[in-house]
């Protein structure tokens, strides 16, 4: 009689643990069921390989926006004008880390507006920018060409097509300079000269008869006269 409530009593103790473990396996197979109805009845590892493809496409997402972009971020240095020789002298001298050259979206052929160049240590320069500067930006542009053809570590070049002002795509026209009208100043009426009269033929000098000398008479010796002597003697 005690072996058989012994056994009634073990039997009533096993029967919560089987009773429990049925409904954990119950539990589990809905929750397949409701995966299975969600997934259309395909394996989770589709799902999973989805997942991770997404992911790595996402990364390289992320790769190819840095190497674009430089990883710039928002806040940017304050950029200085700089003229054409100095920014070649900066170019060749391999200070300059890239370059970043702004296009017209809708003429990117004709449409070069500006290049701004980013110093390699954090510094930036920009070139006069608009149509009146193009041959000066088409030049850097050639120089930057030239030197990444032999330099160690050429300068990244990164394009920006965007909406750009009309007036920076069109030449400015220059204002005409209104030169002033030279005052004519009249020329002086040569004073008319009358001519030198002719000179009047001088009459011939009249000849005045020079007096001639008239011969002077010596006077002859008067005879003196001796007191007390004869006539004869005189």
């Amino acid at each position: 009689m005690s072996e058989t409530s012994d056994e009634q009593f073990e039997d009533s103790g096993d029967q919560p643990a089987e009773f429990g473990d049925a409904e954990e396996q119950d539990s589990a197979s809905r929750v397949r069921r409701r995966l299975a109805a969600s997934f259309g009845d395909r394996p989770l590892m589709v799902y999973l390989v989805l997942f991770a493809g997404a992911a790595v496409l996402l990364i390289l997402l992320v790769i190819v926006w840095m190497t674009a972009t430089g990883g710039d971020d928002d806040t940017r240095p304050t950029c200085f004008n700089i003229p054409v020789n100095e920014a070649e002298e900066l170019i060749m001298a391999g200070s300059v880390e890239r370059a970043e050259v702004t296009l017209d979206e809708d003429q990117p052929l004709t449409g070069l507006t500006k290049v701004v160049l980013y110093l390699q240590d954090g510094q930036c320069r920009e070139l006069p920018e608009g149509a009146d500067y193009r041959g000066d930006l088409y030049h850097i542009l050639g120089v930057i060409s030239v030197y990444n053809e032999a330099a160690d570590r050429p300068i990244r070049v990164r394009y920006l097509r965007q909406p750009v002002p009309p007036a920076l795509l069109a030449t400015s026209t220059p204002t005409p300079t209104v030169t002033p009208t030279p005052t004519v100043t009249p020329e002086p009426s040569p004073t008319p000269t009358s001519a030198p009269a002719s000179p009047e033929p001088a009459e011939p000098p009249t000849a005045t008869p020079t007096p001639s000398p008239r011969p002077t008479q010596a006077p002859s010796p008067s005879p003196e006269r001796t007191v007390g002597a004869s006539p004869a003697s005189q």
